[in-house]
């Protein structure tokens, strides 16, 4: 096939898909501006070797496994594995839920900044970013067979944990709830007992 002609088409495209490849970044990343750089770098990549794309419909894919690509060199480098496994990245782009969806939102993305990261990425590519199976396991380097147990595993850990999380919502719920129901009762029944001790008090007698 001939090589994809590089024209506005080709740039529109690239920018169509940078909030996705930001989103798996964040996936990967424990800081917003390493995943910028990220993004920054593939986008870099992908215009320069632009003549290696044969078809507009793999531009999402390969973009993903430049990213990722580039995200393994830096962990060569460095020596060291990078992951969210404090919830530092997940805390800095929380927000204070207003409302039970947001809470469970929360809780939902803390938990999968938990996972490890080949749990993660699979789960980013396959529930969040919507491609196919055989995308993730090409844009991962495993079998498809390695990406279904990755999910599986992860949403197992996902449940189990999101159901502790759930169990420990309802029980502070619930305790705050009976705190904030006996507070004023006490401090009514003491006012009466006081105001009934005042009355019970004869008055003394005046020279």
């Amino acid at each position: 096939m001939t090589p994809v002609v590089v024209s506005a088409d080709y740039r529109t495209a690239l920018v169509s898909i940078i909030p996705q490849l930001r989103r798996f970044a964040l996936s990967l990343c424990k800081s917003q501006h390493h995943a910028d750089d990220l993004v920054q770098e593939t986008l870099l990549v992908a215009w320069n070797k632009r003549d290696e794309l044969r078809d507009f419909a793999t531009l999402r894919p390969w973009c993903f496994s430049i990213l990722r690509n580039a995200y393994l060199m830096e962990r060569r480098q460095a020596h060291r594995e990078i992951e969210d496994v404090d919830g530092v990245h997940a805390a800095a782009v929380a927000v204070q839920p207003r409302q039970e969806n947001d809470v469970a939102a929360h809780q939902t993305l803390s938990a999968l900044r938990r996972l490890p990261v080949d749990q993660r990425e699979a789960m980013m590519l396959i529930y969040v970013e919507r491609v196919s199976y055989e995308e993730a396991a090409a844009i991962l380097g495993c079998a498809i067979g390695t990406i279904k147990s990755r999910i599986s595993r992860a949403r197992a850990k996902l449940v189990a944990e999101l159901d502790i999380a759930t169990v420990l919502a309802e029980k502070a719920t619930a305790e705050s709830a009976k705190i904030q129901a006996s507070g004023p009762k006490k401090s009514g029944s003491r006012a009466a007992k006081q105001k009934s001790a005042c009355l019970r008090q004869k008055p003394r007698a005046t020279v």
